[in-house]
């Protein structure tokens, strides 16, 4: 747990020092292995008090990626705030980005092998079962769960 603890006040360190003013992380903040954080050019990230993200998850920020307080995510989380735009006259890796922002509410868990997509909103208190894609927004106080068709179903919580 020690040597854990020691890697992620580094890790900490290295990525404010890489990203500067782009990266904010508030205090709690806490990882397992394996986190990536990639902010390009213009981008920026925010990431509120004691989320916590498990092992080899990954955020990709081209735009704006903002998380809110009290987040949980599982293993193996993406986020991405940017897509290729598709020209069929040019390499792929020629053609340039649709991007927009993402936000995730507090209070929000995020399960595993979930992946989050551009110019989403996800409200406060909502839980994403493992496996979804989030394409759409998804307002306050909801679970999405994917069923055995890949079909996602958004549940309204209970107060």
């Amino acid at each position: 747990k020690m040597f854990n603890k020691i890697f992620e006040i580094l890790y900490k360190f290295f990525l404010k020092i890489e990203y500067g003013k782009k990266l904010k992380i508030e205090k709690g903040v806490s990882f397992r292995k394996g986190l990536t954080i990639i902010i390009k050019k213009n981008a920026r990230l925010k990431i509120c008090k004691n989320t916590f993200f498990n092992n080899y998850c990954s955020i990709n920020v081209l735009d704006c990626v903002e998380i809110g307080e009290n987040c949980l995510f599982g293993e193996n989380v993406k986020i991405y705030d940017h897509n290729h735009i598709f020209n069929r006259k040019k390499l792929i890796n020629e053609c340039d980005y649709n991007k927009s922002s993402i936000k995730i509410g507090n209070n929000c868990w995020i399960c595993s092998n979930v992946i989050i997509l551009k110019g989403v909103k996800i409200g406060d208190n909502s839980v994403i079962g493992a496996n979804c894609v989030i394409s759409e927004d998804i307002p306050s106080n909801t679970i999405v769960r994917s069923n055995n068709n890949l079909e996602m179903r958004r549940i309204k919580r209970g107060k």
